[in-house]
């Protein structure tokens, strides 16, 4: 499926994170909190769990909801596009994908026999700890949203097919479960070049309950223990945390993760980035 007309990259020379990063959060994730709180006011202050989240991060989603043009492409999930087409100024341009369905997004304004493409690709992804009874409570109350997870393929296509040059999966906003062991089973035999994994084991209510009085807390995003686990899953060849440190519900700080990876000799596969600082990386030809 054809979805936007832009230009990235150019396959065989140098890539800046920063700016694919950029382009990503607009067609897959820049919404992606926003669409997470797809409840209304009355209901999320009913929820103390999410008084410190909602209230450190909305302003940050009004503002980039705001900055985005109403008709640019955006791939997100089912329940994210019910969500960005429904409010007062809709998006117009929302494709929904489930895990492992994917899109092709055309990169126009380039000639010749190889045309630049993105594959977007979706993958599976849990915030809710694999709980009968924890799932069955948020289906009630409709709190803790569906999330996934994204694979990128950046590549050539030519009449005889698409051809990757260059891998990213983001983890997307996900817990370690068993529907994460079918990437590597889909993937099998093909290299994952980078991978964006969200850290800081975000805690509800707050990690001090967490910590006082364990049973009432709820952890719906990987800690440390559980990203080095998503490495030795995913085996990328290198892996940048995120969002790890963007607000105040996080119990599992970015050195939790620079110390485990230390311990078992990954400290070469794991880039630490900055606010500000790149990544640039090649897109084979």
């Amino acid at each position: 499926m054809s979805v936007l007309s832009h230009k990235i990259y150019q396959p065989g020379s140098e890539t800046d994170l920063t700016s694919l990063i950029s382009f990503i959060k607009a067609i897959t994730s820049t919404l992606a909190l926003a669409c997470q709180v797809n409840v209304s006011p009355t209901q999320l202050w009913n929820f103390t769990s999410f008084q410190g989240l909602i209230s450190s991060c909305f302003p940050t989603i009004t503002k980039v909801q705001a900055s985005l043009k109403r008709d640019i492409p955006i791939v997100t999930t089912p329940h994210a596009k019910k969500h960005l087409i429904s409010i007062e100024e809709p998006f117009t341009s929302v494709y929904a994908i489930d895990p492992f369905e994917e899109v092709e997004v055309d990169i126009k304004g380039t000639e010749g026999p190889r045309q630049p493409r993105l594959h977007v690709t979706g993958m599976p992804g849990k915030h809710v700890p694999p709980n009968r009874v924890i799932e069955g409570l948020n289906t009630m109350a409709n709190v803790i949203p569906p999330t996934n997870g994204w694979m990128l393929e950046l590549g050539q296509c030519t009449n005889t097919g698409f051809t990757c040059g260059y891998r990213v999966y983001i983890s997307g906003d996900a817990l370690m479960t068993d529907e994460l062991h079918e990437i590597p089973k889909r993937y099998a035999g093909q290299q994952i070049d980078l991978m964006l994994t969200h850290l800081g084991g975000t805690t509800i209510p707050s990690p001090l309950v967490g910590r006082l009085m364990e049973p009432l807390a709820l952890m719906v995003t990987m800690d440390a223990e559980q990203g080095l686990q998503l490495i030795q899953l995913i085996q990328p060849d290198i892996t940048i945390p995120i969002h790890y440190d963007d607000y105040d519900v996080f119990a599992s700080p970015l050195e939790d993760f620079r110390r485990i990876v230390e311990a078992v000799g990954f400290s070469d596969r794991v880039v630490i980035l900055d606010r500000g600082e790149q990544y640039r990386f090649l897109v084979r030809d």
